[in-house]
C-alpha cells in the first residue's frame, strides 16, 4: 500500500543541500559541520540499541539528516523522524512543535473529542482556516479496523488534523507536504511512533495481484473505483493535469479496496484544500474592493458589542476573553490595514468602552471588531479624532 500512497502523494522536495532552519529549529546542543559529524552521531545512535528503526549507522544517519532538512536536531530526528521507502514522515508531536516554534506559524486545538479533532492555524497572527477530521472521516477512510485506531481514536484524529492543516496553511514549514507514519499505512503508538511499519503490514495482509483483469459484476472495490473517477471528473477545474494524472493513475493500478478508500480520503483532501485556497483568494481579492467612507459605529457594531465595551474588565469572565493567538491575529489585521497603536487603542477604550484590547470577549464582539480595523474610513476616523 506504501507504494500506491506515495504514488499520488504531492512530489518531495528535490534533493539537495538545504539551509538549516533556524527558526523553526528544536534546539540543540549538538552542532553538526560535515559528513563525518552525521557518520559519527549515526554510529553512536545506531549502537545505543534505543532505536528499533535504525539498527545499522546507514540508517541512523538517513534519520538524521532528513531532520537536518527541517532544523530537527540529531536526537529529536531519532525519536520523530520515520523514512519509509524513501519518504520522510514525522510524528504529529513532533509537527506540531515545528509549527508552534516557527515565528510565522501557530494553531490552536478548537476540539479533541470521540467525535473528531478541529485546529485553527495562524500565520503572523491571521488565522488560515481550519483542519479538521472527525470519526466519519476515518470510517470513510477505512482505518476504524486499525489496532491504534482502536486504542487511541482521540489521539489518532488529532494527528491527521495536525497533518491535513499542515499540509494545507504551513507546508513552507516543512519544504512541502508532510505526513505521519500512520498516513503512510503503519500500525503506531499513542504518540505517533511506528511499532509496525508499512511494510511489515503489507506481509501480514493477504497476497493480491495489481493485475486486473475485467472487473466483472459490481463489487465495492469497483463502486469505489468509480467513485473515485466520479470525483476526479468532477474536480477538474479545481485540480491540475498532473495531480488528475497521478490520481487516475493510483487507482488504475489497485482493485483492493482499503487502497481505494485512502486513495479516496486523500482525493478529497486535495479537493478541499484546493477550495479553501480558492476561497481564500477570492476573500482577499474582495478586501482589496473595500472603499472608504463614512463609518457609523452602531450601525456596524451588534449592539452587544457596545454594551459588552459599557462594563467593566472585570466583569467579563476570563474564559470568555480572547487567546493570546486572536490577540496576534488582532494586532496582525491592524498591522496590514495601516493602524497605529493610537488609533487601534482609541477605537477600543474611547468608541467601544473596554478597559484593554486582552479583554475584548471572544466570539461575535471580536468578530465584530476585527472586520472593523479593515474599514479605511474608520481607521481614519481613529487617526484624526
Amino acid at each position: 500500500m506504501t507504494d500506491t500512497l506515495a504514488a499520488i502523494t504531492d512530489d518531495n522536495t528535490e534533493n539537495g543541500t538545504l539551509p538549516q532552519r533556524k527558526d523553526a529549529a528544536l534546539s540543540s546542543a549538538v552542532q553538526i559541520d560535515s559528513v563525518d559529524d552525521v557518520v559519527r552521531l549515526g554510529k553512536m545512535m545506531a549502537a545505543s540499541g534505543f532505536f528499533s528503526d535504525a539498527q545499522d549507522t546507514a540508517q541512523a544517519c538517513v534519520k538524521i539528516l532528513a531532520g537536518a532538512e527541517l532544523g530537527i536536531s540529531p536526537l529529536a530526528a531519532m525519536r520523530g523522524v520515520y523514512v519509509f521507502d524513501g519518504n520522510t514522515t514525522l510524528n504529529s508531536s513532533l509537527i506540531a512543535a515545528l509549527i508552534k516554534r516557527h515565528p510565522r506559524y501557530d494553531y490552536e486545538v478548537v476540539k479533541v473529542n470521540d467525535g473528531g479533532a478541529a485546529i485553527d492555524f495562524y500565520q503572523e497572527g491571521e488565522r488560515r482556516g481550519r483542519a479538521t477530521f472527525s470519526m466519519d472521516d476515518a470510517k470513510q477512510a477505512g482505518l476504524t479496523s486499525k489496532r491504534n485506531w482502536k486504542k487511541y481514536p482521540q489521539d489518532m484524529m488529532f494527528a491527521r488534523a495536525m497533518t491535513r492543516g499542515a499540509r494545507r496553511f504551513c507546508s513552507e514549514v516543512f519544504l512541502g507536504p508532510v505526513y505521519t507514519p500512520d498516513e503512510m499505512g503503519a500500525v503506531t503508538d499513542k504518540q505517533g511512533n511506528p511499532v509496525q511499519a508499512p511494510d511489515e503490514v503489507e506481509q501480514q495482509a493477504p497476497k493480491r495481484t495489481h493485475e486486473h483483469p475485467d472487473p466483472g459484476p459490481q463489487t465495492e472495490a469497483q463502486e469505489l473505483y468509480d467513485e473515485i473517477k466520479d470525483l476526479l471528473d468532477d474536480a477538474e477545474h479545481l485540480l491540475g493535469p498532473e495531480k488528475l494524472e497521478r490520481y487516475h493513475r493510483a487507482i488504475s493500478e489497485t482493485r483492493d479496496e482499503d487502497e481505494l478508500r485512502e486513495i479516496r480520503s486523500v482525493v478529497h483532501s486535495s479537493i478541499e484544500a484546493e477550495e479553501d485556497r480558492r476561497q481564500e483568494a477570492d476573500a482577499q481579492e474582495a478586501e482589496g474592493e473595500r472603499v472608504g467612507g463614512e463609518f457609523d459605529l452602531e450601525e456596524h457594531f451588534d449592539p452587544k458589542t457596545l454594551a459588552a465595551g459599557a462594563s467593566d474588565a472585570e466583569d467579563i469572565p476570563e474564559d470568555d476573553r480572547i487567546t493570546e493567538a486572536q490577540l496576534k491575529r488582532l494586532y496582525a489585521i491592524a498591522k496590514a490595514n495601516d493602524w497605529s497603536e493610537g488609533a487601534l487603542d482609541r477605537l477600543v477604550k474611547e468608541e467601544l468602552g473596554f478597559a484593554s484590547k486582552k479583554v475584548i470577549p471572544y466570539g461575535a464582539v471580536y468578530d465584530d471588531v476585527t472586520e472593523a480595523l479593515k474599514n479605511d474610513a474608520l481607521r481614519a476616523q481613529m487617526s484624526d479624532a
